[in-house]
């Protein structure tokens, strides 16, 4: 009950980046929350996050990104392949 970083998606905000912010600042509500209090809190607003398809792996590829973001994942893809 107290996450080390919080993943908010966000339907129908590809475009809007106000509403993303002003989800983001709900949170703030909340500051006895470990991941408020480290701004460890990231917003999604892509439609593949919300769209049931193929498009899912995009999906996986930015929570993976969320979560370990000491991963350079820019020069990730091109080692593993």
């Amino acid at each position: 009950m107290n996450p080390d970083i919080i993943v908010d998606i966000i339907f129908g905000a590809a475009e809007d980046s106000l509403a993303a912010e002003a989800a983001k600042k709900d949170w703030q509500q909340l500051p006895q929350i470990k991941a408020v209090r480290e701004n460890q809190i990231f917003m999604i607003n892509a439609s593949y996050a919300v769209i049931p398809g193929p498009r899912f792996i995009l999906l996986l590829d930015k929570l993976a990104q969320i979560i370990h973001p000491e991963i350079d994942w820019e020069n990730h893809e091109k080692t593993t392949n």
